[in-house]
Order: structure tokens, then C-alpha cells, then sequence
């Protein structure tokens, strides 16, 4: 078939069928972008459930704790027996948080310092993180809330104002403790239960403690006895086997598992259903599109009867119906990749964003070009089957029906 007449054929075929070409470009623009958004919903939010909650640190986390009559040689073989326990990681002191009051008056109301978990990095907004062979350093929440109850207002203050600067806060004991503000840090982790922390290095937090426990014991009441439970926690390599750590870690001394303040549950719902909307959406996306595309070919019976009868083979036939219909595909779907980015970054990133943005599970649609190339992929594929198909169904059309009409 020459280049000529080809062109003219799929021409004149595309400008007789406007109406079917034009519903069929609507179907496959708003398919593409439908899944297309769907996917990209559902790969960070699956990306963030597992690293976020799945592997959080506080999934892989055990306390435990041991008794203040159990002397220092129990406690250290208790340690020693637990470490060796497979999929244990670490066992190091735990620190109860300190409420401490800045003697300046930057800062009005009372605040918790803690120390930085061991294998868990705070996202640091401003400033820098501290290193742990560091004393007298911190760093505080991104921004700060505070009654002022004489105004009766509450005042929102930028932790990044405070970087650089040198406070001074006293715990219950009344001693001051120097400490230089470094950077900030998201807390909007579940970690943080107390929204007014302030990590400091861990030498520093055993020390307040222990320097808290001795003012305690030379300032009680004579014939008093001040008693201290011993607290730590056990770290294992992975959330899948902190359960099977617990069991072991019970025998050995009194263990309890850690939990993240936030309903994982309801993500893990979501995510399922999200998967699932999406799976069944898809299938009956590549069906409908089958059909669409069948039912399309199959009402050109006696346009392609004709073909026939005045020689055109297979080959020629499926070039024919190819190259109309993948015309229209990749047109429809060059308009989805433009649709889909307009949508993503005027509706659905804004709508996200409402929803998770002040959360540590915020997250923005994908745009990974492999999901695009992939959605892509499968519409041509299903175009260039379906028409291969009708192809082969020309094959058995009686070209007497050309004699009915």
C-alpha cells in the first residue's frame, strides 16, 4: 500500500468518526489521570507507612526495667544475657524526662527535656543538629506555643529565633544549666508526645538525672530511703522480630513494649482500600478500554469488508486500524501527562497538604516518570492487541454483506 493512500485512508477514516474519536480520547485522558493520581497517592503514602510507622523506631523499641534492690552485678548480667538474644541490637539506660523553666524569661512556661533515641535522627529544620560528644547544647521545636495568661493570648514563638542564643534553665533541684540553642526540629514525629521538648545530648540528660537523684538523697528527711528503679531499653534490628525479642527479653528481667501515640490502624486501612478502589478502577479501566476499542472496530464491518474486496491484506489492514487508533492513544495520553500535572499541582497536592502537611506522615503526589512510562506502556500495548485482534477477526468477514448493502 503506498505511503499516499495510507495517509489518506486513516484521514479521511479519522474526520468520518469524530464523535467515536472524540469519546474515545475523553475515555482514555480521564482514565490515565484518574489512576495516574491514584498511583501516585498510593506509593508515598505506602513509602511513608512503612518507613514512618512500620520501621519507626519506636516499633523496634523495648523498655525494660529492673528493680532498685537488684545490685549493679545482676543488672549487668541481665544486660549481658539480653544482648545476647538474636535480633537485639542495643540495651542502653533510659531517662526519665526533666521538666526544666528558662530563668530569663524567654520563655514562660515549663519544658521537657529529653534526650535524641539511639538510632533515630529528628528532621532538622534550622540550625544543626547536635553531636552527642557535645554538652550544654539543645535544640527545640520548630515553633513554640505559650499562654500568656496576662494577656490572656496565645503566643507562637519561631524556634529559629532562638538558634544561637545561650538560655539558662533550672530543674526542680533550682541548679542552672547553660544551654545553647543549635537548631530545630519537626515535631510532629509521635515521638514527641510532649510538643514543648527539647533534645539535649544523652551524657547530658544521664547526668541531670543523676545529679537530680543525689540532690534527692543528701536533701530527704533523715531515716528516709529513696528508691530508684533501674529503666532501660532494648533496641532490636527490625519491628518484625520485637515480639519474639519480648518474649525471650521476659524471662530475663520485667520488659513491655513500646507504642507510637497515633492510630497507624486508620493508615493502614486507608492504604488498603485506596489499593484496592485503585485495583478494581484499573481493571475495569483496561476492560472498559477493551471494549470501547472492540465495539469501535467492530461497527467498521463493512468499511473493512471493502478493504478486502479490493485487495488490502492483514498487514495493510492492521496499519490501517493501528495507526488511527494509536494516533488517537498517544494524543490522549500526552493530554493526560498535562492534565495530570495541572491536577496534581493546583488540587490534590493543596488537598494532601490540608490533610497531612502539619503531620510527620505529609506527603505530595508522586511524580515518578517510571509509574507514566509504565501507564503509558499498557495503553499502547492494549491498543496495538485489541486492533491485532479485529485484524484477525477481518479474516472471516463474508464480503457478501458488501452485496446487501
Amino acid at each position: 500500500m503506498k505511503s499516499k493512500n495510507f495517509k489518506s485512508i486513516v484521514k479521511a477514516s479519522l474526520k468520518s468518526r469524530k464523535l467515536s474519536s472524540g469519546m474515545f480520547c475523553f475515555f482514555v485522558t480521564i482514565s490515565f489521570v484518574l489512576i495516574f493520581i491514584a498511583i501516585g497517592i498510593i506509593v508515598p503514602l505506602g513509602q511513608n507507612i512503612e518507613t514512618k510507622i512500620n520501621r519507626h523506631i519506636a516499633k523496634r523499641e523495648l523498655g525494660a526495667s529492673m528493680s532498685y534492690t537488684t545490685n549493679e552485678e545482676e543488672r549487668q548480667r541481665r544486660i549481658d544475657k539480653i544482648m545476647t538474644i538474636p535480633h537485639v541490637v542495643d540495651m542502653y539506660k533510659d531517662t526519665s524526662p526533666i521538666t526544666m523553666s528558662e530563668t530569663d524569661g524567654v520563655l514562660r512556661e515549663s519544658y521537657t527535656f529529653e534526650f535524641v533515641h539511639r538510632f533515630f535522627e529528628p528532621r532538622i529544620l534550622y540550625g544543626r543538629a547536635f553531636d552527642e560528644s557535645e554538652t550544654g547544647v539543645a535544640i527545640v521545636p520548630d515553633y513554640i506555643e505559650e499562654y500568656n495568661a496576662k494577656e490572656q493570648i496565645i503566643v507562637r514563638i519561631n524556634g529559629a529565633d532562638l538558634v544561637g542564643k545561650t538560655l539558662w534553665f533550672c530543674d526542680w533541684t533550682g541548679v542552672p544549666r547553660k544551654t545553647q540553642i543549635v537548631g530545630t526540629y519537626d515535631n510532629t514525629d509521635p515521638i514527641f508526645n510532649n510538643k514543648r521538648t527539647i533534645l539535649i545530648p544523652y551524657a547530658d540528660a544521664v547526668r541531670y538525672e543523676e545529679e537530680a537523684y543525689e540532690y534527692e538523697v543528701k536533701n530527704a528527711p533523715e531515716g528516709a530511703e529513696i528508691r530508684r528503679d533501674h529503666h532501660y531499653i532494648i533496641v532490636t534490628d527490625s519491628h518484625k522480630n520485637t515480639q519474639a525479642v519480648l518474649k525471650e527479653a521476659e524471662s530475663v528481667t520485667t520488659c513491655y513494649e513500646e507504642y507510637l501515640s497515633i492510630d497507624e490502624e486508620t493508615y493502614n486501612t486507608a492504604f488498603v482500600i485506596l489499593l484496592t478502589v485503585t485495583a478494581f478502577f484499573t481493571v475495569l479501566t483496561v476492560l472498559g478500554f477493551y471494549m470501547f476499542l472492540k465495539s469501535n472496530i467492530n461497527a467498521r464491518t463493512n468499511e473493512l469488508a471493502l478493504y478486502r474486496a479490493i485487495g488490502y491484506n492483514s498487514k495493510a489492514l492492521y496499519r490501517i486500524i493501528m495507526s488511527e487508533h494509536l494516533l488517537l492513544t498517544v494524543c490522549s495520553l500526552a493530554f493526560g501527562v498535562g492534565a495530570y500535572y495541572l491536577l496534581a499541582y493546583f488540587a490534590v497536592n493543596p488537598y494532601l497538604d490540608s490533610m497531612f502537611g502539619n503531620t510527620f506522615m505529609a506527603i505530595t503526589v508522586s511524580n515518578n516518570p517510571l509509574i507514566a512510562l509504565g501507564l503509558i506502556v499498557g495503553y499502547i500495548l492494549i491498543t496495538l492487541l485489541v486492533c491485532l485482534s479485529a485484524v484477525k477477526r477481518t479474516e472471516k468477514i463474508d464480503l457478501t454483506v458488501l452485496l446487501r448493502e
